[in-house]
């Protein structure tokens, strides 16, 4: 079963790695040094961080075989979930603002903010507070993470969790 948690953690660190280099990749924030980002790197490298700190840990879990190194492990993987999961509570508006088609209003914003003379991406309605409305300003780079990525992400999280758990509470 260690093993088993080893190959989902390594295939949720792969899935992870490509999503973390698609951020890295598309906001390198040259336009004009603003950046439209909504995960904050502190988030997402601690994210990142704390995962590979806890695969590490828990590569050396199964070389010594010492019980505290996995319940470390354990903790470090209920940080990293906390932090995944306030991503992807974060990263579920920009893909419906990717994927939803401007409402009525929301054209008639965007065409009036086409014809003023502003360098600044339009900023929407209240039911869009802070965000361009789609289609006519700068879109994070997380509206980028594919979708089948985001959910394999996190089902092979889920399956480690479990997997790392049973593996410490039956050895």
């Amino acid at each position: 079963m260690t093993v088993a948690a080893l190959a989902a953690w390594l295939l949720t660190a792969g899935l992870g790695l490509y999503m973390f280099t698609i951020w890295l990749i598309e906001d390198d924030g040259s336009e004009d040094r603003k950046s439209y980002r909504l995960l904050r790197a502190p988030v997402v490298f601690g994210h990142a961080g704390l995962a590979v700190t806890g695969l590490g840990i828990w590569f050396i879990y199964l070389y010594v075989d010492i019980g505290r190194l996995a319940w470390i492990a354990i903790l470090i993987l209920v940080l990293v979930a906390t932090l995944g999961v306030v991503m992807f509570t974060q990263w579920i508006p920009v893909h419906r603002m990717v994927r939803r088609p401007p409402a009525v209003a929301d054209r008639k914003e965007a065409s009036l903010a086409r014809s003023r003379a502003s360098p600044d991406p339009v900023w929407g309605p209240p039911e869009w507070p802070g965000r361009p409305v789609p289609g006519t300003g700068s879109l994070p780079p997380e509206h980028n993470f594919p979708f089948p990525v985001v959910v394999l992400h996190g089902v092979f999280a889920v399956v480690t969790v479990t997997l790392v758990i049973l593996a410490t509470l039956l050895s």
